[in-house]
This record gives structure tokens, C-alpha cells and sequence, in this order.
């Protein structure tokens, strides 16, 4: 990671995960492998994969300072998705006010087209 190779990252940690003895690293790999997807940096960022892998090391290493390590990074990407979905919500409902705005200006517009025309016809009427 240090070195920015994330996928030489990648690979060597998904090695050590297929390879390791039960409980032997495994917890290592999980946690790097989770981390690297979760990093912004990483040109592999996927905060679904990187849960996925955090998730495991929780619950087959509960123990490891690693697993640990990997609760608090799911409760911040959690945290994370929260919050993106709310600004989506917020976004799409931002686009549906615009929309009304939009539809009262042209009734308005269409209203005031109207009161001139009708103000034109009393004038023509009182002549």
C-alpha cells in the first residue's frame, strides 16, 4: 500500500487469505484486504467488499486487535453509506422542488399574460 501498488496489494493478501493456516495471518489478510477497499485512495474502492471483509474478520477472528480494527472501519463506512444515501435523498428531492418552482414561475408567467389581456379588453370595453 505504501508504494501505491494496490494490486500487488491485492494479490499477495488474497494469496495469504486462500493460504493461511486457520487462524494463522488469516486475520492479517482480512483486514488488509478490507482496508483496501476501503481506502479512498485505492483505485479499487469498494466500500461493499471492503464491509464484506471486515465483516468476515469479525466474526472469525473476534479476538484479533485486528477484528477490532475492523468494527470501528464498518460503523465509519456505515456511517458513510448513511449519510451518501441522505444526500441522494436530499439531491432528488432538491430536483422535485426545482421542478415546482419551475411549474408555479410558468403558471405565473401564464397568470400575468392573462390579467394584461383582460386589462387590454376593459380598456378597449370602456373606450
Amino acid at each position: 500500500m505504501e508504494s501505491g501498488n494496490y494490486a500487488q496489494f491485492l494479490v499477495e493478501n488474497e494469496w495469504a487469505l486462500q493460504h493461511c493456516a486457520e487462524g494463522t495471518g488469516c486475520d492479517v489478510a482480512l483486514f488488509n484486504l478490507g482496508f483496501a477497499y476501503a481506502y479512498t485512495q485505492s483505485p479499487y474502492r469498494n466500500l461493499t467488499k471492503a464491509l464484506h471483509y471486515f465483516s468476515d474478520l469479525s466474526q472469525k477472528y473476534p479476538q484479533s486487535p485486528f477484528a477490532f480494527q475492523g468494527r470501528a472501519w464498518m460503523a465509519f463506512i456505515n456511517d458513510h453509506l448513511a449519510l451518501e444515501e441522505a444526500r441522494r435523498q436530499l439531491q432528488a428531492n432538491l430536483r422535485n422542488r426545482e421542478g415546482t418552482i419551475r411549474s408555479l414561475r410558468a403558471q405565473l408567467d401564464r397568470s400575468r399574460a392573462i390579467d394584461v389581456e383582460m386589462e387590454k379588453k376593459e380598456r378597449e370595453l370602456l373606450r
